[in-house]
């Protein structure tokens, strides 16, 4: 597989999608940071579970737990807040989009078994997106956090909506 597709696959459906289908980009971006957690820290344990329930001798398990861990939570969220974004607010939530679009890719990367993963490190997009990555973890923060305050209800908002 070429690096430009899987960057097409996994940047649109964790970076594009969520502005299509006017999805919170924040809640992309928050739970594929969650999602790259789990990935790190749950998959062990998880895959010596699944090798002692089942013969997986020629699958790369590890690999499989650790990119459905990692980008799970992410199109769960895509899923769930389908539609939840206002027009007149959407360009907030591209940058917080974006920015998980860029990371899924270059976190995907990493969970690929070894001679995968050295192939697509190489690549000319891969190289270009890891000069960035820190820019994008920082903006997919900032943006993030700065959505979370200003989208937050206000006490008025939520007495209004017991009432109807």
């Amino acid at each position: 597989m070429n690096a430009y597709v899987l960057i097409a696959i996994i940047g649109g459906v964790i970076g594009i999608l969520p502005i299509v289908w006017r999805s919170k980009g924040t809640y992309v971006f928050l739970l594929l940071c969650a999602g790259s957690l789990l990935s790190a820290s749950v998959s062990g344990s998880l895959v010596s579970e699944i090798r002692s329930a089942a013969s997986t001798e020629n699958i790369p398990v590890q690999n499989i737990v650790q990119g459905v861990l990692l980008l799970l939570p992410a199109v769960l969220a895509i899923l769930i807040s389908r539609g939840s974004v206002k027009k007149k607010k959407a360009p907030f939530h591209l940058l917080p989009s974006l920015a998980a679009g860029v990371l899924a890719y270059l976190w995907f990367i990493r969970v690929l078994p070894f001679d995968q993963f050295s192939r697509f490190e190489n690549a000319e997009v891969t190289q270009q997106l890891m000069r960035i990555r820190d820019t994008a973890l920082v903006a997919g923060i900032l943006s993030s956090i700065a959505l979370v305050f200003v989208e937050k209800p206000k006490p008025d908002e939520l007495d209004s909506k017991k009432k109807k």
